[in-house]
């Protein structure tokens, strides 16, 4: 997803619904084979729901909680490559000043 599209798909859901989908746990075996299914790449029109041992509603509000998990790791993901570049940045900003003053 393009980091626009990130952030308006997050600003679009209610901080509620961010808040309270969580990732499976190995306990919710269903919920955790369809993630792995999603990640594959295959949407829900491509999944049997006996593949997954859940009902087509089921499958289809699975995904999009998949879809939010994942705009939520892409926001996460940007945010520290930019956290990166602005340290590596400030980085340069000292090495090079270290560098003139030694120069003078």
């Amino acid at each position: 997803m393009d980091p626009e599209n990130v952030s308006k798909y997050l600003a679009g859901i209610s901080p509620h619904r961010l808040d309270s989908v969580k990732p499976p746990r190995q306990s919710w075996k269903n919920r955790s084979r369809c993630f792995r299914l999603f990640d594959a790449g295959l949407r829900p029109r491509d999944i049997s729901p006996r593949q997954c041992g859940v009902s087509r509603k089921s499958l289809y509000r699975y995904f999009q909680d998949w879809k939010l998990l994942e705009a939520k790791r892409e926001a996460i993901i940007l945010k520290v490559k930019q956290e990166l570049a602005l340290q590596r940045q400030a980085s340069r900003g000292i090495a090079t000043s270290k560098i003139l003053i030694k120069g003078e």
